[in-house]
């Protein structure tokens, strides 16, 4: 079954921000005192996706110098540059073997609404990253078994 196009592309249509409702804010504060063992989860996750995506064929990991610690929020890999295939190719061969992804950098002046407020404005390197980059599943649950069964599928997802 193919991929969602709505999995893909995602269209602002007009301008706002969002804020936390009360509920969620009140759920965030009770999260805080977790807070330290979701992120070494998150950690551990992030540190085994780059050890077994580090020379992959078609998706690097992402480069984190020494003096970094990010939080993980997300787990964003790069389709790497002359290879066969395209982001939304990787997206699709990865939706095919049963794991769920997102698009990476989002490139906001490629919106209809924001074309309208800023025509003909063009950003190659935000263009390069968003045209190149993809998010993979990463959350502060995520079990050793569950990262398991994911690597096969993306060390191979292109062969049936």
């Amino acid at each position: 079954q193919p991929l969602p196009q709505a999995q893909i592309e995602i269209v602002w249509h007009r301008l706002g921000r969002r804020t936390a409702p009360g509920l969620q804010a009140a759920v965030g504060l009770c999260q805080l005192d977790r807070l330290e063992m979701m992120l070494a989860v998150r950690r551990k996750v992030a540190e085994r996706y780059v050890r077994h995506l580090r020379n992959h064929p078609y998706i690097a990991p992402p480069y984190l110098p020494e003096h970094v610690t990010p939080n993980w929020q997300t787990f964003q890999v790069r389709v790497r540059p002359g290879g066969p295939l395209t982001r939304n190719a990787v997206m699709e061969a990865l939706h095919a073997k049963g794991i769920p992804t997102r698009r990476g950098v989002m490139a906001i002046h490629r919106e209809p609404l924001y074309q309208r407020l800023q025509p003909g404005l063009v950003l190659p390197e935000t263009e390069r990253a968003s045209d190149r980059t993809l998010l993979l599943p990463l959350f502060a649950g995520m079990t050793r078994d569950e990262q398991d069964l994911l690597y096969p599928r993306c060390e191979r997802p292109f062969v049936s």
